[in-house]
Parts: structure tokens; C-alpha cells; sequence
């Protein structure tokens, strides 16, 4: 993949419900299907917070790259 198939590629992983459920549950020791058996509000609370923090420390990542460090 050149750069900006990756730079797509990664941003449709990174805004993915059903990649932070699958995070979630290895963070949680739990199943995908417990994770999809939640009432909507928790797993939306769920991969909420999973995205959450993946944006935050892909931003912190961009931003360390654009200072040099």
C-alpha cells in the first residue's frame, strides 16, 4: 500500500465500532460476544473509551513526530 491507501486503511480501523469491541474484550479478558451482548449504552460506553484512547495516543504520536522528539 503507498501512503495514503495506509493513511485510509488505518482511519477506517482507528473509527471502527467492531475493532474497539474486539480491543475491549482482549483488554477485559472477555469474549467479542460478551462485548456485542451488552446493553446498547455500555457498549457504547465501551468502544467509546477504546476510541478514545486511540485517538489520544495516535494524536500524541503526530504530535512528537511534528516536534521532533
Amino acid at each position: 500500500l503507498v501512503g495514503s491507501e495506509m493513511c485510509i486503511r488505518d482511519r477506517e480501523i482507528v473509527y471502527s465500532k467492531t475493532f474497539h469491541a474486539v480491543i475491549a474484550a482482549k483488554v477485559l479478558g472477555v469474549t467479542i460476544d460478551d462485548i456485542k451482548g451488552l446493553p446498547i449504552r455500555e457498549y457504547v460506553a465501551v468502544t467509546s473509551n477504546v476510541s478514545v484512547f486511540l485517538v489520544g495516543t495516535l494524536t500524541d504520536q503526530a504530535l512528537q513526530e511534528l516536534s521532533g522528539k
